[in-house]
């Protein structure tokens, strides 16, 4: 089976000790056999990461 986590890196050993808590259902390593999904997903995050680093450039100069 095939699932896909949305990260920049390849995950091989998943660390849940590291895991947001305040997710739908709680901390853990996440996956979904939708490869759809998961590019929305990361497509969204890699979005709100590009918006952050604007606005912290703006507010710089």
């Amino acid at each position: 089976m095939i699932v896909y986590h949305g990260s920049n890196m390849i995950v091989d050993k998943p660390d849940v000790s590291h895991a947001f808590r305040d997710l739908d259902f709680g901390s853990g390593f996440y996956v979904t056999t939708g490869y759809d999904q998961i590019a929305f997903i990361t497509q969204k995050a890699i979005n709100q990461v590009l918006e952050f680093q604007r606005a912290s450039e703006a507010s710089n100069e």
